[in-house]
């Protein structure tokens, strides 16, 4: 007799899917009747199953010659995409942030993205660009760790404008997105991201710095600069000036993780002060103003 895997109940076969990766679903399942098709579309749009890239095991090659073709050439499978994970820590996967969110030319592939992953990502003026229209009209989850390069480029941007206006452009859109972040025009509920040290003169760690001029404005409108729906952050600092200024637009925020590699000696008047949290029920946006 003859055992037909179709036989067995949806839930089973969902439930075999939760032990396989995303790439060996695509690979084993996908076309093999509209059952499957189906079941995969629900696992990525109903369990949210994450498109991850870079994980082990999974190759250049296989991803851009087979995996990406076979997304990008069914419309249901790119519609039930949630979670896109990219990791850049190999230096191969900066192509495939491109090939996989950007596969037609410059427009973003996946309509229904809303939680997109980049990890050690090098910036450049299409993913910001991109990046500012899926913050303000489509993701509700952001993770944007830039990674060493992109790091250098920011410490010792001085150096780097005196030869490149293209780079000057690249700086200013970066410091225009993170203005942007807290702002009315983006709709995230949650956001990972990293601000390096900055040595130059065009301080990134003072982007927000217009914001404590506007609050003393009599037509100051909290909708328009402040991110009304920001719930939970988590950020790597180097200065903690850009956190003052952060937490006057994130009126909403309930959980906020901060990282600050620098520790100051108690004696030195450099050091921050720092005061000891009230307990209260007022929202913390009424405290800092």
């Amino acid at each position: 007799m003859i055992s037909r895997l179709e036989i067995l109940p949806n839930e089973i076969i969902i439930s075999i899917f939760y032990y396989l990766s995303w790439n060996d679903i695509l690979i084993s399942f996908w076309s093999l009747n509209s059952q499957f098709n189906s079941l995969i579309c629900s696992n990525f749009s109903i369990n949210q199953s994450t498109i991850a890239i870079a994980q082990p095991g999974l190759s250049y090659h296989r991803l851009s010659s087979t995996l990406l073709p076979l997304i990008h050439n069914s419309p249901s499978l790119i519609s039930s995409i949630r979670r896109i994970h990219l990791d850049g820590t190999n230096s191969n996967s900066y192509d495939l942030i491109y090939q996989c969110c950007f596969y037609n030319k410059n427009t973003f592939t996946y309509p229904n993205l809303k939680s997109l992953i980049l990890n050690q990502c090098n910036l450049s003026e299409s993913l910001i660009e991109n990046l500012s229209l899926l913050i303000e009209y489509q993701l509700d989850e952001l993770t944007l760790i830039v990674d060493t390069d992109t790091n250098e480029l920011i410490r010792y941007k001085d150096i780097w404008i005196a030869e490149s206006n293209q780079v000057k452009k690249l700086l200013l859109m970066y410091n225009n997105l993170l203005r942007q972040l807290f702002s009315g025009k983006c709709q995230l509920t949650s956001l990972r991201f990293n601000i390096p040290y900055d040595y130059s003169s065009i301080n990134i760690h003072q982007s927000l710095s217009l914001f404590s001029d506007l609050c003393s404005h009599s037509m100051f409108n909290t909708a328009q600069y402040c991110c009304m729906t920001l719930r939970y952050l988590h950020i790597h600092l180097n200065l903690t000036c850009f956190l003052e200024q952060l937490i006057e637009r994130v009126p909403n925020l309930e959980r906020l993780s901060v990282y600050l590699p620098v520790l100051w000696d108690k004696d030195s008047p450099s050091r921050p002060p720092i005061k000891r949290f009230v307990q209260s029920n007022e929202a913390w946006f009424n405290k800092v103003r």
